[in-house]
């Protein structure tokens, strides 16, 4: 008598918001999360920055056939002064820079390869924004790792938008994920002393984890501390 095969687990995708080199809260994320092999990450940009770990970030995403990230504005912004486009860059970039080293480039070439976007069955993951009206293939690569709100009035862009799918974002730093029917924040502020958070597909679970400290302190983040 033959034995019956157990189902094969659905296939789950786990969007993670703005990790900035928090390497710690990341694996803490993961397993909290209880992320499988055959399970998906899937990354909304801003790997790296500001945090104490870059290299590890990176090396993490880049060794896992699993993994994927959109660019972000940091990303955006490193990758245009390696290209020569910019000349001018904060100093949080310039230790960056030294943390990698000579291998500067090759992680830049890594980088140059994120997509602006990603369409998953469930939703679309981009960085930032969109502006209403405009199909993805025609929004703005600025728009898409910096847009928060429109207008004079600073609207956030996702008031306007419509689409099919819901957008998971991250750039805007909350206290808790935002969780809309349309889109799903998940900027959580981990490199602020906040958390690191994801939304599961497709189920749109939230999952966090606390910052094990405080990497980079500034006041108007002050909602962020706790104790």
């Amino acid at each position: 008598m033959s034995q019956k095969k157990k189902p094969t687990p659905a296939a789950r995708t786990l969007v993670v918001g703005d990790v900035h080199g928090c390497y710690t809260e990341l694996m803490d994320l993961l397993d909290k999360a209880a992320v499988g092999s055959g399970d998906r990450v899937v990354f909304v940009g801003d790997l790296i920055n500001r945090g104490p770990d870059n290299r590890q970030v990176l090396d993490f995403v880049q060794s896992s056939p699993q993994s994927r990230s959109v660019m972000g504005n940091h990303e955006y912004n490193l990758l245009r002064y390696y290209r020569g486009e910019t000349r001018e860059l904060k100093n949080s970039y310039q230790r960056l820079i030294q943390e990698l080293g000579r291998d500067f480039g090759y992680y830049m070439d890594f980088v140059a390869q994120f997509p602006y976007a990603l369409e998953l069955d469930e939703a679309l993951v981009i960085h930032a924004g969109v502006r209403p009206g405009l199909p993805l293939s025609e929004q703005d690569p600025e728009d898409l790792v910096n847009l928060r709100a429109l207008g004079p009035e600073g609207i956030p862009w996702y008031e306007f938008y419509t689409g099919q799918k819901p957008i998971i974002f991250g750039h805007w730093v909350r206290l808790e994920p935002l969780v809309l029917k349309n889109a799903i924040g998940l900027d959580t502020g981990c490199v602020y002393g906040g958390q690191l958070s994801g939304v599961w597909l497709p189920d749109f679970e939230i999952v966090s984890v606390p910052a094990r400290d405080i990497y980079v302190y500034k006041p108007d983040k002050a909602y962020l501390y706790k104790g």
